[in-house]
């Protein structure tokens, strides 16, 4: 497809393209709501790693009440570390 050539006035024609993501249909009935937490640790040229935790929270009870539900720690070395 040449996006060059596809114009409408000044701007580009809007493409739409469909996808598989079966994962967008999942539904967590028992936690409805929630949000993510991200707590970094940029650690140090020394170390060489940077993580980054995330948790995701629901809201409980009459009052809301924060539930961690699941957390999962991102790593990666740091571009400053020394090897």
């Amino acid at each position: 497809m040449d996006l060059t050539k596809e114009q409408e006035g000044r701007h580009r024609k809007p493409l739409w393209f469909i996808e598989d993501a079966p994962w967008r249909a999942f539904q967590d009935r028992e936690h409805t709501h929630g949000f993510a937490a991200f707590d970094v640790d940029p650690g140090d040229a020394r170390e060489g790693r940077t993580r980054m935790r995330v948790t995701y929270y629901t809201f409980d009870g009459p009052h809301g009440e924060l539930t961690p539900v699941d957390s999962v720690t991102l790593e990666r070395p740091r571009g400053d570390a020394h090897r």
